[in-house]
């Protein structure tokens, strides 16, 4: 399977735009590398530094590829997407119901 994953406040905490501070979500990490490990291909897709135009959005892609090293998460891709305030999609599950499906509900994040 392929999986799409977002990055703020759905694999780690941030608060606004404090992207330097994100915190990773340990349960999420953990998810995905088992994913990666089984052989599923993970990508990421974030709106940071869309607003501030393309030289901003390189910028913001960059720091997450190496946030996300730092953090050990494996991935094949992470790739730019328009800032949205509702995202509509045939496939998508919010943040909370995956949490639910994987039988992480209930479990608070730090």
């Amino acid at each position: 399977m392929t999986f799409l994953f977002d990055i703020d406040n759905t694999i780690c905490t941030t608060q606004g735009t404090d992207y330097v501070n994100a915190k990773p979500i340990p349960e999420m990490v953990d998810i995905i590398r088992d994913l990666y490990g089984a052989g599923h291909t993970i990508y990421f897709q974030t709106g940071r530094g869309f607003m501030g135009g393309v030289s901003k959005t390189q910028t913001m892609l960059r720091h997450t590829r190496r946030q996300l090293d730092e953090w050990g998460v494996p991935h094949h891709g992470v790739y730019s997407k328009p800032a949205c305030d509702l995202l509509i999609d045939n496939v998508g599950v919010n943040a909370a119901d995956f949490r639910l499906m994987i039988g992480l509900q209930g479990k608070e994040s730090a």
